[in-house]
């Protein structure tokens, strides 16, 4: 009995108690409210740093706000404020991309070098308005000193005051300049941050260049050349330019090596009226020849013959008998005067100041065969056996004559109708002489006509009393 009741007192003994349940709980809830605690610290402590982390943030992000600086103009730093208050609001847009952190590692590192450059802005402003204000000093001193052509879109959108412009930032956030869309062509004209910054316009700024001077200029440089050409016994040397090099010279002018029209023919063809950026062939060639002409026409052209006489002359004297009476009968036919076709005067025949004086009605008459005025005297000399080439009637009835003579600046050796070599003058050169009645009526005796019937060939035909005064400008005859 003993044995048993034991046995149940030391089962009993084991079983929890009702304290032992109470303290269990006690301690259960105790472990409850400490890792509460300890999260709510946790989480304290990630609110705390995250603050630190916002405020650490906003001071490196919105601390240097650029600022407006003056320009010395009211438009202007008003134009400037409006890019900076745009700036400002980036600034707080990033701001906020990279406290929520929801963005990548290279969205990230994009935002913090558009803040960067943001935090530049007042500098670069500084460095576009310079340099823009450059830009519109240039183009006026090229245009007032005349070595730019006028740009209208420029002047219209540049020049008409700031009230056209647009300020903006682009996408790395450094500033930009857009013009209004003043001529309705849909298009916004914009500088970008690396024109401002090299203060490159993105106009076209042609130049205007002297086109006589860069002529000249290559026409100076180039040098003559000496050639000689051989044909039986003479010997001809020539010395001046070469067309061909004179060409080559010309073609280096008008196109670069690139093979496109250089801004010296651009300015030439714009001069001219021609669209410079699309020009026609047949102007482009027309500029060539005419610097082609230049150059060979800037340098002395000269032509000798030298005969070798101790060769020639047995053949030539063994030829002349027969080649006499060829010669005297060509002579005579080339003695016989005569007039031609009456013609409209050209100012290649009488010259630009000439041809004004010429009657309205008044033609050109060439006249052929051997019409001579033995002397006549002119404002610089006096010119003795003048041939006349074409004759024609002044406004107020005077015969005007286009003559050719000797000027004795040149000689040659030839043979004499005797056959012995003589030396005579070669060089020739021409005139236009007002003559007076006298010797209007010997010019017609040699023609073998009136003066009334020079006059109908000229169509010369008297207009009004004033065109009998005489002319006080004329020289008499010798």
């Amino acid at each position: 009995m003993a044995n048993s009741n034991n046995v149940y007192g030391t089962e009993r003994s084991g079983q929890p108690s009702i304290s032992d349940w109470v303290n269990q709980q006690d301690h259960a809830n105790y472990r409850v409210r400490q890792e509460k605690q300890q999260q709510e610290q946790l989480e304290q402590h990630r609110k705390d740093k995250l603050l630190a982390r916002d405020e650490k943030l906003r001071e490196r992000l919105l601390s240097n706000l650029p600022k407006n600086t003056d320009t010395g103009s009211g438009s202007l730093n008003e134009f400037q404020g409006k890019i900076i208050m745009q700036a400002v609001n980036r600034k707080g847009e990033i701001y906020n991309a990279l406290r929520n952190g929801n963005i990548s590692d290279s969205e990230r590192v994009k935002l913090e070098i558009e803040n960067s450059n943001l935090d530049n802005l007042s500098s670069n402003l500084t460095t576009a308005t310079g340099n823009f204000t450059k830009l519109i000093d240039d183009y006026k001193k090229g245009i007032d000193g005349g070595g730019f052509f006028k740009n209208p879109d420029f002047e219209k959108k540049v020049l008409s005051g700031f009230e056209s412009y647009l300020g903006g930032l682009d996408e790395n956030g450094f500033p930009l300049v857009g013009f209004r869309d003043n001529d309705s062509d849909g298009k916004i004209d914009l500088m970008p941050w690396d024109n401002l910054q090299q203060g490159l316009g993105v106009w076209d700024f042609q130049p205007k260049l002297n086109y006589d001077k860069v002529v000249s200029d290559a026409a100076k440089a180039m040098g003559t050349v000496e050639n000689q050409d051989v044909n039986g016994y003479t010997t001809t040397t020539t010395k001046g330019v070469p067309i061909k090099n004179a060409q080559a010279m010309a073609n280096s002018l008008i196109y670069g090596s690139d093979g496109e029209v250089t801004p010296f023919a651009k300015s030439r063809l714009r001069e001219l009226g021609y669209d410079y950026t699309k020009p026609p062939e047949d102007a482009i060639k027309a500029i060539e020849k005419d610097i082609t002409e230049r150059i060979v026409m800037s340098k002395d052209q000269s032509s000798k013959k030298d005969v070798n006489h101790s060769a020639s002359i047995s053949r030539e004297r063994l030829n002349f008998d027969k080649s006499k009476d060829a010669r005297d009968s060509a002579e005579k036919s080339k003695d016989k005067a005569s007039t031609g076709e009456a013609v409209d005067p050209s100012v290649n025949t009488w010259g630009k100041t000439n041809i004004e004086k010429i009657g309205n009605n008044s033609k050109s008459v060439p006249v052929s065969g051997k019409v001579k005025i033995p002397a006549i005297s002119t404002k610089d000399s006096t010119i003795t056996d003048a041939t006349i080439d074409n004759y024609t009637y002044s406004k107020d009835g005077k015969l005007m004559v286009d003559v050719s003579y000797l000027d004795g600046k040149k000689t040659s050796n030839v043979f004499g109708d005797d056959g012995e070599m003589k030396t005579v003058v070669t060089d020739k050169a021409k005139k236009v002489i007002t003559v007076s009645k006298e010797t209007e009526s010997r010019i017609a005796a040699q023609l073998g006509i009136s003066v009334s019937e020079m006059k109908e060939r000229a169509g010369f035909k008297q207009n009004s009393k004033t065109d009998n005064l005489p002319n006080l400008n004329d020289l008499p005859d010798l």
